[in-house]
């Protein structure tokens, strides 16, 4: 995906090392004024403890032959350092695996973008496109086999074809001024006659829909990316540099587009009022969480007295 021009990635002043997420300025090098709609996504389950502690055990599980002959010959002083190694690393590894995902996403989502520019008439050659796309798969996940990799950009150009759309805008920024908040849409389209606003996501693989372990492959959380979007207030013109009518306002229907080794998965969203409450209450954990948070104030208490 492309990066979006007025995206800046933003750390705690107080912690560097702890991310807050992404922001949006009004113009190219301007200040982040609010926060991206996926950042405040991200306020609704913050930390992902659960992923990361399934990450943690699938890693450790993997490995449990390897290290337990790292550790067989070492004793006192080594073998606690050696512990302490494998544990670093073992709680680390879903910030791997989010890395690699991210990536993959990331030249999936460009990949789409591209496909979708090149029908609204930009020269892109399509064939060179698909190629550079097949081999940055590879250097960001060299475990991906070529089938699969293969598969993840067939998979977008089938269901461009079978649902034969219609982009209108291909990675739209948007901004609402009610609640401050800005971020990015996949794409704008018209599907069957509608225009529809539709969101990319990549997945390690397709659920047959037929198994009893069948699970949609989009979380209910895209409600919330969409609504969001359809709820900007302009779009950031590219071209002319400026902030013009966002026509996704008025889109009439809302799609998410999961995109597979294996396949597509497309899952209409069913707009509900509760939808764009939960929008504003996020923006209101925002607020009150980021990026000052004063809550706490003044000095350690040592004394009753001092209450």
């Amino acid at each position: 995906m492309t990066t979006p021009r007025l995206s800046h990635q933003i750390t705690d002043p107080n912690d560097p090392k702890e991310e807050i997420g992404r922001m949006y300025s009004r113009y190219p090098d301007g200040e982040p004024e609010v926060p991206s709609i996926t950042t405040l996504i991200a306020m609704k389950n913050a930390k992902m403890e659960w992923w990361r502690g399934l990450c943690a055990g699938k890693e450790a599980v993997a490995g449990a032959e390897r290290i337990a002959t790292a550790l067989s010959s070492l004793e006192g002083h080594a073998r606690m350092e050696k512990e302490r190694a494998i544990t670093d690393w073992i709680d680390k590894s879903a910030v791997r695996d989010m890395n690699i995902a991210s990536k993959r996403g990331d030249i999936i989502h460009d990949y789409a973008e591209k496909l979708c520019r090149h029908m609204l008439g930009e020269s892109f050659d399509i064939p060179t496109e698909r190629e550079t796309a097949m081999n940055d798969l590879h250097v960001a996940d060299p475990n991906l086999a070529y089938e699969s990799a293969n598969g993840y950009l067939s998979s977008v150009e089938s269901f461009l074809k079978d649902f034969e759309v219609k982009p209108v805008t291909a990675e739209g920024t948007v901004w609402n001024h009610e609640v401050g908040y800005a971020g990015t849409n996949d794409l704008l389209c018209y599907i069957n006659d509608k225009l529809t606003l539709l969101d990319w996501k990549t997945k390690k693989k397709i659920k047959d829909p037929n198994s009893r372990w069948y699970k949609p492959s989009i979380r209910d959380t895209i409600a919330i990316q969409l609504e969001a979007a359809q709820h900007g207030d302009e779009k950031f013109d590219e071209d002319k540099g400026e902030w013009v009518e966002w026509e996704g306002t008025n889109a009439e229907e809302q799609l998410g587009v999961a995109i597979g080794p294996n396949g597509y998965e497309a899952i209409r969203v069913i707009r509900k009022p509760d939808t764009w409450e939960m929008v504003k209450a996020l923006k209101q954990v925002w607020d009150w969480s980021f990026p000052n948070n004063d809550h706490i104030v003044g000095t350690p208490v040592t004394d009753p007295s001092q209450l």
